[in-house]
């Protein structure tokens, strides 16, 4: 799937992977201040009834459960370093810039032991997400907010980001 909007600081983006008779708001409208709390905090926090709320302007409820819905076939964590079976994950590493989102080839999670005391200091080869998720409008959508929320907070001369 490519994402052929283009979001710039004060841009009303319309999101690109659903049709507009299903999206009623932009993500501007959807997600208001969300580039000024990132100018100020270094991040942006909406509780869930906002994100909820959003999630509902896009037209997206019924997307959300089909994509958490996913969630039912992820792969046993076979790296746990107490031995233990009880967690089960998926994993893939997209690359984003100002203009696009893009798959990476298929790579081992990593984090140091300073991170992660129990399973750190290891590569973790968990199961690919599924095409279909990688590719599903839901998560499209957030990565396109992403992008809105990254160039609404970039000073104009970054718009290029990264």
């Amino acid at each position: 799937m490519s994402i052929v909007a283009v979001a710039t600081q004060g841009t009303e983006l319309q999101h690109s992977s659903l049709s507009t008779a299903r999206t009623s708001e932009t993500i501007s409208d959807a997600f208001p201040g969300i580039g000024d709390d990132i100018k100020q905090a270094g991040y942006a926090f909406a509780p869930g009834a906002r994100m909820a709320d959003a999630i509902r302007g896009l037209g997206l409820m019924a997307e959300w459960e089909r994509f958490a819905a996913s969630w039912d076939d992820l792969g046993l964590d076979r790296f746990m370093a107490d031995g233990g079976r009880y967690r089960r994950r998926r994993f893939a590493a997209f690359e984003m810039s100002a203009v696009a989102v893009a798959r990476k080839p298929h790579q081992p999670h990593y984090q140091s032991r300073d991170y992660n005391p129990l399973n750190g200091d290891i590569e973790r080869w968990f199961e690919p997400v599924l095409d279909e998720n990688a590719d599903h409008p839901f998560l499209r959508t957030v990565f396109d907010v992403c992008r809105w929320a990254f160039a609404s907070a970039a000073p104009a001369a970054d718009a290029g980001w990264p």
